[in-house]
């Protein structure tokens, strides 16, 4: 028997891919993909694809689960098997479901297990479910969301699939518009300014990557509803996030990880504003994060008075 490991799974790239962290570290990453599988890619909205993917995503992220690597390519890439109270062999559970097929070169593998797939396999097909529906619709993938969808927002947000956190203000969204119809496009979160990140060509900010990895554990790969404000200078959607447990924009401001972003006090509206701007006070009252530098002056300015 492989060794075992247990890790908590970050996010879902698709039906045969997942991205875990260790139980006692968040900032590492360990890329899994499911042995013997081939699942239809997101990227490139292969049919059944999001369909597959969401069986996973709902089923796993941020859930503690156990796995085991059964084998590597020349890459070193990782292949193994999951386990969870849910099932005892996620590989099993995929393909039953028909969110993936077995690979191609599977037979190459001298493995008693393979068997017991491709009977699973063959039933998933006989059954006609997921990719091996051939009614299955295609979705529609829209570069910006249309104005009739931002209006009717700011009344009924907008339930949408958070793809990436590419800082601690900005998101890649999933809008699901319809079961057919989804717009992915970069949101800046409302009200706050985090940090810039690192490029090739500039260093990141101080606390730029915390306050990314704060918005990565509670919204990457999770469903948020979003209401949009309007916009940038240079076009990019501001929204405002809602999570369960809460807005994130509150949240990230009042962790010391972002300020007030000024510049959007009139789309956010004077209430929205006052709510906001608490959040930041109590951060700077309490030196946290990029507010520390502040209080250790004002300290300093005390023992001078005095």
């Amino acid at each position: 028997m492989p060794k075992l490991f247990s890790a908590k799974v970050k996010n879902v790239l698709s039906s045969d891919t997942l991205i875990l962290t260790p139980l006692n570290n968040s900032k590492q990453e360990r890329v899994l993909s499911l042995a013997y599988l081939q699942a239809p890619r997101v990227s490139s909205n292969e049919k059944f694809a999001f369909e597959a993917r969401e069986l996973l995503r709902k089923l796993l992220v941020g859930k503690t689960i156990n796995f085991w690597v059964l084998y590597k390519n020349n890459s070193d890439r990782e292949f193994g098997d999951v386990s969870s109270p849910v099932f005892s062999s996620l590989i099993e559970y995929v393909v039953s479901k028909g969110a993936a097929k077995l690979r191609d070169n599977a037979n190459a593998f001298d493995d008693e297990e393979l068997l017991k797939l491709k009977d699973i396999e063959t039933k998933a097909r006989q059954d006609e479910v997921g990719v091996w529906n051939p009614k299955a619709n295609s979705i529609v993938i829209i570069q910006q969301l249309t104005e009739r969808d931002i209006d009717r927002s700011t009344s009924t947000p907008i339930d949408a699939i958070v793809e990436k956190v590419i800082s601690g203000d900005r998101l890649i969204l999933r809008f699901v518009l319809s079961k057919t119809r989804q717009a992915v496009v970069p949101v800046l979160i409302a009200g706050a300014r985090s940090p810039r990140t690192g490029s090739d060509d500039q260093p990141a900010e101080p606390f730029a990557n915390e306050a990314k990895r704060f918005v990565e554990t509670r919204l990457l790969a999770r469903d948020v509803k979003v209401s949009i404000l309007g916009e940038s200078s240079t076009g990019v959607l501001v929204g405002k996030i809602l999570h369960p447990a809460g807005n994130i924009s509150e949240k990230i401001l009042e962790s010391g990880l972002a300020e007030i972003a000024d510049w959007q006090s009139s789309i956010i509206g004077a209430a929205g504003m006052s709510v906001l701007r608490k959040s930041e006070k109590s951060a700077r009252q309490a030196g946290l994060n990029i507010w520390k530098g502040e209080t250790a002056a004002k300290g300093q300015q005390s023992v001078s008075a005095d």
